[in-house]
């Protein structure tokens, strides 16, 4: 007999089922990988993002707008809760389609879907089944149609026009995704409103917020279109503007997210520059972004341009010093042009490595007052990114007596070098003209902070509190050489770089090319453009400190790839450590503070312990480090023990196969390492896919450490393995371990021969013995490295300075 079957369809949202009748006799079940509640999913965080995200297990949570009282059901250890979009901004296109699998709370199986353009409720319909088996069909049924895709490929590349499968931060649907509310900035005197911040309706809010973590936490997202009432929004979220599209006026309006219990403050939104484009000739749809609405002076007109040297304006460039002796830049300010809200200060990048070309240069120009005489002056400097300025790539002109000619000048070399018009409301990049990039010019820290000074003129620091080794490791871990020698190793070589550290948004800027580039290799999409082309728009984001005889090279492969968006990643965990800097520098007091090695010491949010050498402990980590190493010394050890880590490695406790394992870095980032833990970021990934790497020889991890002039640093986890997967061939996309399985062995050649148990916690821990002996395996991998896919599968026990060679 036919499984009874109802349809019900309604245009905005469905109406609660009705109770199911009394089951028909139900025919034998097939043998399926589905539960009615969702194991451990594997988690996601975004790099890229001050607010990057790690979602909870997914469980997935029912539609709230289909009224249904029940559960998500899985399939294949994945929560039958889809979410697919429809997204092409040229055609004004912006849909989603909701795809879910519910068991209600009568025991009845409902296919439910919900469709529309984003921002409306849409339509829905819900199928219900007696036979679990035809709702699994209908389900399976029902996501190839739309995404092309089978459920068991459901992670392979988007096919052609179908709906995208995207992921979900199942944490914050969970909450309604009230986690932050969103203002726009109104400055124009719209229907009466005075200058400020205003929020969004709390429908509008969620919508966007929604919007924001879809972003987080996938590719080529960044602007939405989101219709509400009769009009359309096409929403920015890397610029930050809302602009109606279905206005006459095509109305842009600067948006902000509060996050919940955070004070933003109510001043004018600072003006974002547009995001840099490709200088070379890249046939692609231009990519325009609105500046701010200038603010209107008391009379109603304009402004005019004023000069300010307040605590917010930009730093005069120092290099003004090594050509103008009787002009040092201290007797400087940038000027402020008030009738647009933007500082006369510019930085100019072009790279076009396509067709045998080498060019990778800048301009730098800005607008100045001398304070000792009243006079205006403009600064250009120009040159190879990496080379130091000549006397004949300067150009300091003045004085004049009047602001206007001053501008005068200042405008008309803005409009040769970029082809646009200082002030116009929309910047447009063009091709064979500079790009316009942003720049971190608070990226430094306070001298007091670089040098450990214990007094200023009006600060007196109190002695510190550490363990003299402890200061030590915390002063090279927040130290700015610490930073730039890290990214010297990226061709970011700050002491030659003329333009300083990009900033947040001029690195998310060169992530989104990098995931172009990435959809280019994998044939997810036509990305338009060649190689050359695109990495010539990546240098163009991120200025690299290439040789003059060195061109930059191709980014063209998995391998190149992955070490550009390993390098974003270093960038951004450097912003959010600066941030933090910063936020010491404001909190503090004007007389007796703490040491800062000690602010930054609490700043970590973990306790580090130092191993004294005459413990048993030292002799044991040590022997791993020198049984397992290729060359080297083992200077110091600390215990760590991160605030909540614990609690969340707990969840693994019933793992067996605990071991204690290597993990090498950068130094640049064992600071936020300790303050985040070892992390899945959206983009790392290697010969095991995206994962956390581990290794049983300190000689496989040293490959991905990178230490300072003074140390290096490593990490020794305890990792919660369980039952592994055991592969000897390369696999790129493996995201978790196969139904069954808790981790992955990717086994090598040659490994340990010995291990030990140790007690951790009441728990077995094993730790090698021995060094490495043939395994006589037939495997593409020399060393074992052991993966596991969820963060909290790993507790780091140990972070120690080395030196490597």
């Amino acid at each position: 007999m036919a499984p009874r079957r109802s349809t019900r369809l309604a245009t905005s949202r469905v109406v609660a089922p009705k109770p199911a009748p009394k089951p028909l006799p139900k025919k034998p079940k097939k043998k399926r990988s589905v539960a009615s509640k969702a194991k451990t999913g594997t988690k996601k965080r975004r790099t890229g993002l001050s607010n990057a995200i790690n979602p909870i297990a997914a469980l997935g949570v029912v539609d709230p707008e289909s009224k249904i009282n029940g559960t998500i059901q899985t399939l294949d250890n994945e929560p039958c809760d889809v979410m697919l979009v429809l997204v092409n901004p040229q055609k004004h296109m912006d849909k989603f389609f909701i795809l879910q699998l519910i068991e209600s709370i009568q025991g009845s199986q409902i296919v439910y879907t919900r469709w529309g353009r984003t921002g409306t409720s849409g339509q829905a319909l819900e199928q219900s089944f007696d036979e679990y088996d035809d709702a699994v069909k209908c389900f399976e049924d029902k996501f190839a149609e739309k995404s092309g895709l089978g459920w068991t490929n459901r992670s392979h590349p988007t096919v052609g026009t179908k709906y995208r499968f995207i992921q979900q931060n199942f944490a914050e649907k969970q909450g309604g995704y009230t986690s932050a509310t969103w203002q726009y900035w109104v400055d124009d005197g719209v229907d009466g409103k005075t200058i400020s911040w205003y929020d969004y309706d709390p429908a509008g809010s969620v919508k966007v917020e929604q919007l924001f973590h879809e972003n987080s936490i996938n590719s080529r997202l960044t602007n939405r279109l989101v219709e509400s009432g009769i009009f359309t929004y096409d929403v920015d979220l890397s610029a930050m503007t809302q602009t109606n599209v279905k206005h006459s006026n095509k109305t842009s309006r600067r948006i902000r997210r509060c996050p919940e219990g955070v004070k933003l403050e109510d001043g004018i939104p600072q003006t974002i520059s547009s995001l840099a484009i490709p200088a070379s000739p890249v046939k692609s749809a231009a990519i325009v972004t609105p500046s701010s609405t200038p603010i209107k002076g008391a009379s109603g007109h304009p402004s005019p341009v004023t000069s300010s040297s307040s605590s917010t304006s930009p730093p005069v460039d120092s290099d003004i010093d090594k050509f103008h002796f009787a002009s040092p830049s201290s007797d400087f300010a940038v000027v402020k042009d008030e009738e647009h809200d933007e500082w006369c200060d510019v930085v100019l990048n072009q790279c076009n490595i396509t067709g045998g070309s080498n060019n990778n240069k800048y301009y730098r120009l800005q607008l100045l007052e001398k304070s000792s005489t009243g006079n205006f002056y403009t600064w250009f400097k120009w040159g190879r990114v990496g080379d130091a300025p000549t006397h004949n790539a300067q150009d300091l002109k003045g004085p004049f007596s009047t602001i206007e000619a001053a501008l005068k000048v200042f405008t008309k070399k803005y409009k040769d070098k970029t082809a646009n018009k200082w002030g116009d409301e929309h910047y447009v990049a063009k091709a064979k003209k500079y790009a316009r990039i942003q720049i971190d010019h608070k990226v430094g820290i306070k001298q007091e902070l670089k040098s450990g000074n214990v007094k200023t003129e009006d600060i007196e620091y109190l002695p510190s509190k550490l363990h003299p080794k402890t200061k030590e490791l915390v002063e090279v871990l927040f130290s700015s050489n610490t930073r730039d020698e890290a990214l010297a190793a990226f061709d970011l070589d700050l002491k030659r770089l003329p333009l300083g550290v990009p900033s947040q948004q001029q690195i998310q800027a060169g992530l989104s090319i990098l995931n172009d580039i990435e959809e280019k290799l994998n044939g997810e999409v036509v990305v338009t453009g060649s190689y050359p082309a695109l990495s010539s728009a990546f240098y163009t984001a991120i200025p690299h400190s290439f040789k003059r005889n060195q061109r930059p090279p191709v980014i063209n492969d998995q391998n190149s790839l992955q070490k550009r968006f390993d390098m974003c990643n270093i960038l951004l965990d450097i912003y959010s450590q600066n941030e933090t800097l910063r936020d010491i520098e404001k909190k503090r007091p004007v007389k007796q503070v703490s040491y800062p090695a000690d602010s930054h010491y609490d700043s970590l949010q973990a306790k580090l312990d130092f191993v004294d050498h005459n413990l048993a402990e030292w002799k044991t980590i040590e022997k791993y480090f020198n049984t397992t190493k290729n060359s080297g010394r083992l200077i110091n050890a600390w215990r760590v023990d991160r605030n909540g880590e614990s609690q969340r490695f707990n969840k693994f406790d019933s793992l067996d196969n605990r071991r204690l394992l290597w993990h090498g870095t950068n130094i640049a980032v064992a600071a936020p390492i300790l303050t985040s833990g070892l992390r899945i970021m959206s983009h790392s990934g290697g010969r095991v896919g995206s994962g956390i790497y581990l290794a049983s020889m300190q000689q496989k991890s040293a490959q991905y450490t990178c230490g300072s002039s003074k140390f290096a640093c490593m990490f020794l986890c305890e990792g919660a393995l369980g039952k592994s997967h055991v592969i000897e061939h390369d696999d790129w996309t493996i995201k978790k371990p196969p139904t069954g399985y808790d981790s992955v062995l990717a086994t090598g050649q040659i490994a340990p021969k010995t291990w030990k148990n140790i007690k951790v916690d009441k728990k077995n821990v094993s730790v090698p013995q021995s060094g490495a002996v043939d395994q006589s395996k037939n495997s593409q991998f020399h060393h074992d490295e052991f993966l596991v896919y969820d963060e909290a599968q790993v507790r780091i026990r140990y972070i120690l300075t080395v030196k490597l060679h």
